[in-house]
């Protein structure tokens, strides 16, 4: 029966399905950042996003998704909407995607195993 609500399967219930989501949104974020070779600070600036805000979402501390972030990360990375928050084939989630500073090099790019 359609009652114009979403309807969840199985053992997942709306909660995961959103959690499950905001991680993997924040997992294509930083795949794209390493991708591109850019820092936190390098997408702050040109996407105008708060600092604070896109740490929340790399750190997947976040409740939501901002449709202006969504929009200015799109508009960075040239993707659509649903290449950030859909499972892509070209990310190995079994890896955590960083982009580190350092001074002698200002974008270092780390793969690290997920534990």
């Amino acid at each position: 029966m359609d009652n114009g609500k979403e309807v969840f399967h199985g053992s997942m219930n709306p909660q995961d399905s959103r959690h499950e989501m905001l991680t993997r949104f924040a997992q294509n974020i930083m795949f794209m950042m390493f991708r591109d070779s850019l820092s936190q600070e390098q997408v702050v600036t040109e996407t105008k996003i708060p600092e604070k805000t896109l740490s929340r979402v790399l750190a997947n501390k976040h409740e939501r998704i901002d449709p202006k972030v969504l929009t200015g990360l799109c508009d960075l990375f040239g993707l659509t909407p649903n290449d950030l928050l859909l499972k892509r084939e070209d990310v190995d989630y079994n890896l955590r995607y960083v982009v580190v500073s350092t001074r002698r090099k200002a974008n270092q790019r780390k793969l690290i195993k997920n534990t």
